[in-house]
């Protein structure tokens, strides 16, 4: 089986993990206090969790495309030979589909050691969780971590996240680093914007960032606009990224908002970066 990102935030109410090395290599205790346990490729495991790839409680171990299996007892059970990360080891950057191009918005930073991709949805409330969880971890990382946003609006669900989707790039095209404080506003307003109203509010956001109205509107309209969101949400659809939010830190995909999850990710890449970039907090 693979091992696939999760195991719960590290507290008495559920499991606590490491994430696996790069041999697949990974330690486990339950919420009992029982552990840790050591597993690599080639032990056979068996696991069981009535919260399987959940924000609140997610495992460790997936069969196949399947994330579990339901049992007659209503829990989800899996059993089977650990056999690598999935997500965790395999680093999807080395095949090159993650995009780490100027055309992306991004927080302008030179190379830094940890490079986090976020896959959003504007609309999204869980892509709002994130938000606030990268707002408030990044300032204790010195400079040391760069972020890069790609759309990923899910049209089906969210009638207006296209619309901010399109606000967001043409911020980006006109003036950089007012992307960041249009993405600000959109998530901190998220519960006021409607499909009705999404229009006016992106160009009342862009006034409120010092973008030229004119040149915003007349992006908004174009068709490049446009098709900078369809390209980048094809990209993540390259990805199999198919929920939002999906982060990648270092090539490494994380599902969801959890922040304790998004922090132990960057200690571990700054770890391996050595110890004049470690992880120390300012």
């Amino acid at each position: 089986i693979d091992i696939v990102q999760g195991g719960g935030k590290t507290n008495t109410d559920s499991p606590g993990y490491t994430i696996p090395d790069e041999g697949g290599r990974f330690t486990w205790s339950d919420a009992g206090g029982k552990g840790p346990f050591t597993y690599q490729p080639g032990d056979l495991v068996m696991a069981r969790s009535d919260q399987p790839n959940s924000a609140a409680g997610q495992w460790f171990f997936g069969v196949g495309p399947k994330v579990s299996n339901l049992n007659a007892q209503g829990t989800y059970v899996t059993f089977g030979k650990v056999t690598k990360g999935l997500d965790l080891v395999k680093k999807v950057a080395d095949a090159g589909l993650i995009p780490t191009d100027p055309s992306n918005p991004n927080d302008g930073k030179p190379k830094t050691p940890v490079t986090i991709v976020e896959y959003s949805d504007f609309e999204c409330p869980v892509c709002r969780n994130l938000h606030d969880a990268l707002r408030s971890i990044l300032p204790n990382y010195g400079g040391k971590v760069r972020v890069i946003f790609k759309d990923f609006p899910i049209e089906q669900l969210h009638p207006w996240a296209r619309t901010a989707a399109i606000a967001g790039r043409c911020a980006y095209r006109q003036k950089p680093e007012a992307f960041w404080k249009v993405y600000d506003l959109i998530y901190d307003s998220q519960e006021i914007i409607s499909a009705g109203n999404a229009w006016t509010k992106m160009l009342d956001y862009a006034s409120q960032s010092g973008l030229e109205a004119e040149a915003f509107k007349s992006c908004m309209a174009s068709p490049e606009a446009g098709a900078a969101v369809n390209a980048s949400h094809a990209n993540g659809e390259k990805l199999e990224v198919n929920s939002t939010p999906t982060v990648f830190v270092n090539g490494r995909r994380m599902v969801g908002a959890d922040a304790h999850l998004i922090e132990q990710y960057i200690n571990y890449e700054l770890a391996k970066a050595g110890p004049n970039k470690s992880a120390e907090k300012r």
